[in-house]
């Protein structure tokens, strides 16, 4: 007799890509019968550049599916991860069309390559199809990395570096607000809708942020001043009341939703997944039919009925 209790329905919608999340995390969104492809920005590489005049030529190992623009979910951590060693073999083009090739040039005093700003500036233009339909960004935030890029081209008639080129960690994240790094673990909940803060205030103890974000402003032109832009929520704020998690809803059709990193990572996941988002974005998760009554607005655009909603609850 087969048992049929452990086979998993998989759903259509919502489609997950999760950089850099463990493993253990994507197998249990799949295990909730979401499809979840495991991506990544590349892992750090210890280079043996241990004295002057070495260098060694580095590539890029990130991985993202090639279809990501028709994804709707992109889960992206970017808690720092040990290093790996330095394999020749992994930083050689195998096989390779045309007269010229870019490498990165790893030199002495470095010993450490971080190919992951620089697969951060690809990632965003990825992300740009991917933005033209209802869509979400969650990220679970670390410190601000910037990194300088030495790349190199081979030629038949020799080799020469080009211009140094420096990225930064979070690039993928369309009109960042103003950012800096700092180490804590004392959280506040923000005012925000109950069900949401419920969630929050129960890992609150379990989150420790590495970065501060301003909350952004805009022109007002017939006020002639800035102001705070109302569709940027601040969710999370440390002892200093800086921002440290946030919902950013400024784009047309997506949501951005920034949280420090946590310890519980996996269960505070599932349940943000499972209980909150569908209540803001029903038509990412078409199966879950206890929050259609947002689909009844008809007449908003994407993200007006998530936003409508918080501003309702913070009032």
């Amino acid at each position: 007799m087969t048992d049929h209790s452990s086979i998993i329905s998989t759903k259509e919608k919502p489609r997950i890509c999760a950089i850099d999340l463990e493993q253990e995390i994507v197998e249990a969104l799949q295990a909730k019968g979401l499809q979840c492809y495991s991506g990544t920005l590349g892992s750090q590489v210890k280079v043996p550049n241990l004295g002057r005049q070495t260098t060694h030529s580095c590539l890029l190992n990130f991985d993202f599916p090639p279809n990501l623009h028709e994804y709707d979910i992109i889960i992206v951590d970017l808690h720092k991860k040990e290093p790996i060693e330095y394999i020749d073999s992994e930083h050689t083009h195998q096989s390779f069309k045309g007269s010229e090739q870019t490498v990165l040039l790893s030199s002495y005093p470095e010993t450490i390559f971080d190919p992951r700003p620089l697969s951060s500036n690809i990632l965003k233009r990825e992300l740009q199809d991917f933005f033209s339909h209802e869509t979400l960004v969650i990220v679970f935030c670390s410190a601000q990395e910037i990194v300088e890029y030495h790349p190199m081209k081979i030629t038949r008639s020799g080799t020469y570096t080009d211009y140094a080129v420096r990225h930064s960690l979070y690039e993928f994240i369309p009109l960042l607000p103003s950012i800096s790094n700092k180490i804590g673990e004392n959280v506040i909940v923000s005012d925000i809708g109950e069900d949401l803060r419920s969630l929050l205030q129960k890992y609150s103890k379990d989150f420790f942020y590495e970065i501060v974000f301003q909350h952004p402003g805009e022109w007002k032109q017939d006020e002639r001043k800035y102001i705070e832009r109302n569709d940027f929520v601040p969710l999370l704020l440390n002892l200093d009341n800086e921002i440290i998690g946030f919902i950013d809803f400024h784009l047309t059709n997506s949501a951005i939703l920034a949280f420090p990193q946590l310890q519980n990572k996996k269960n505070f996941l599932l349940e943000l997944v499972d209980e909150q988002l569908p209540k803001l974005f029903s038509n990412i998760f078409p199966y879950s039919e206890q929050f259609s009554w947002l689909k009844s607005e008809e007449y908003l655009l994407p993200n007006q009925a998530a936003l409508l909603f918080w501003q309702e609850k913070r009032n």
